[in-house]
């Protein structure tokens, strides 16, 4: 008989679950509930901090009796204990894609009283999440080997790993896309956030210039400072809903994190035909290995830099070349495979975690 799933997803204090997309098909394709912690509405000091996860986890509770639980984003792992308290055998699994757990990722920079206060408290979540983990949890899903490596060194529990996709109807139009490999154009898509590391390919753009003088770069998403675009041959656009028109017009794509578990903007840019460039902490660098080792650098300016000129400096014929390549590699990401490989993976997970903990009971 097949097991009850629930999976646990943060809310927002209105009741809006805030969860990925390809998380919540995933979760829609095997039948499991979804259910959520609503986020406790905080007053100024404590909001935004770990200390708003865990009273938002002693204020609600999961109304559901299921076998398996997907914890889906750090906030809700601080329910955790207490649904051990309360389902001592239900299985228990984590759905990790977040930066929490990971230093490089976490920003902290500076030494204002502000940035003082941001690194103890992303200090004090990654102990406390770590030990939740360590306690609670029996299993991971993962989205790429990268953060699958990092799991088995951390904790050596049972772990599978399922990429995620590009909407089926979204890759059909980029596949269409024609980029314009003779130009010096580059372009990146994401949020400002931390741990995406704009911030330093907009540092390493001046760097290029000096190797390029004609090199652009546009950088599409939400919340970016006007100030990157005051710098020179920088062009800042806020979300974009197609990316059609964004990568025709470029040659090469930029993912510049310092640490990043599987970005869906990688595999669309590569759908596209362009030549895509990754830091060696980003998990979609796997698909990236299978075009050219060359196109994976490290995450500080000067390697970002060194990588976007050396592309720029190529025949025009050369990253199309490359282009062609990055469509072949991501071909198989799929939405109808991805949400096969995630029903039979984690229905294989529930098993093997199962047995691991027979095993250790009859020890």
């Amino acid at each position: 008989m097949n097991p009850e799933i629930a999976f646990i997803y943060k809310k927002s204090a209105t009741g809006e679950i805030l969860s990925h997309p390809v998380h919540q098909e995933w979760a829609k394709s095997m039948g499991a509930t979804s259910t959520g912690i609503r986020q406790f509405r905080s007053p100024g000091p404590i909001r935004k901090t770990f200390i708003q996860d865990v009273v938002s986890a002693v204020t609600d509770s999961v109304d559901t009796n299921s076998d398996v639980f997907v914890f889906e984003e750090p906030a809700t792992l601080y329910y955790s204990p207490l649904l051990r308290k309360t389902h001592p055998d239900a299985t228990q699994l984590y759905l990790e894609t977040n930066w929490r757990r990971y230093p490089q990722a976490r920003d902290g920079e500076g030494r204002s009283p502000i940035s003082n206060l941001k690194r103890w408290n992303n200090y004090l979540d990654a102990r406390l999440l770590d030990h939740i983990i360590e306690r609670e949890i029996d299993g991971f899903v993962t989205v790429s080997q990268m953060v699958r490596e990092s799991l088995l060194v951390d904790f050596g529990k049972p772990t599978a790993v399922v990429s995620p996709y590009v909407k089926d109807d979204v890759s059909r139009h980029l596949r269409r896309c024609e980029p314009d490999y003779d130009t010096s154009r580059a372009c990146a898509v994401c949020k400002n956030r931390y741990h995406k590391g704009v911030d330093r390919l907009v540092d390493a753009w001046s760097v290029v210039r000096n190797e390029i003088p004609d090199a652009e770069l546009r950088i599409v998403g939400s919340d970016h400072p006007q100030s990157y675009a005051r710098q020179p041959g920088i062009e800042t656009t806020g979300y974009v809903d197609d990316l059609r028109e964004v990568f025709s017009n470029c040659s090469v794509y930029v993912h510049p994190a310092r640490f990043d578990a599987c970005p869906v903007s990688v595999l669309e840019a590569m759908y596209a035909g362009l030549p895509t460039i990754v830091t060696d902490t980003t998990g979609t660098k796997e698909f990236v290995e299978s075009v050219d080792e060359s196109l994976i650098c490290g995450s500080s300016t000067t390697d970002i830099a060194e990588a976007v000129a050396d592309l720029f400096r190529r025949d025009s014929w050369d990253r199309a070349s490359l282009g062609t390549d990055a469509r072949e590699a991501v071909r198989g990401q799929t939405e109808s495979h991805s949400i096969e490989r995630f029903n039979s993976k984690v229905k294989d997970l529930i098993r093997r975690v199962d047995h691991s903990s027979k095993r250790s009971t009859t020890r």
